[in-house]
């Protein structure tokens, strides 16, 4: 048997830990952050409602600039959903129903990266097109 390759450690900076637990926990100041990653989120299910666009909303470090989602009433089984124009007026953000509609639109050049949050069956689409945007891509799932 190998051992492991050695561990390198990559410096990012320091960082500020909460000191009191009244403190928020999702404080963190980075030094080298000039501003804030501004994201499209895509797809607008309960995992989005419920998780990304409110941890997203809350961190210092980005921004949503844009919602992707094709059905102006997303569904679940699980919980209630907000209707995009909700979700709109909540985030600050526009809807686009496409990944299309969104890279042909102004805010296009806004948007660093897009959060992929949709079936599977739609991932490969939605991040080639992101991709050959020249945008960042955070997908979870496989593509």
């Amino acid at each position: 048997l190998m051992d492991p390759p050695a561990r390198q450690d990559v410096d990012v900076g320091p960082r500020r830990c909460p000191k009191a637990a009244s403190e928020p926990r999702d404080t963190i100041e980075h030094p080298q952050a000039t501003r804030r990653a501004r994201v499209a989120v895509c797809g607008a299910g309960w995992w989005t409602q419920e998780r990304h666009l409110p941890h997203l909303s809350r961190n210092p470090l980005a921004e949503i600039v844009a919602i992707v989602e094709p059905n102006p009433t997303p569904r679940s089984a699980i919980v209630a959903l907000q209707t995009t124009a909700e979700l709109s007026v909540q985030y600050g953000a526009p809807i686009f129903s496409s990944i299309e509609e969104l890279l042909a639109s102004e805010t296009s050049a806004s948007v660093d990266g897009v959060l992929v949050c949709t079936s599977h069956h739609a991932h490969a689409h939605i991040g080639t097109a992101s991709l050959r945007a020249g945008k960042h891509v955070l997908m979870e799932k496989p593509m």
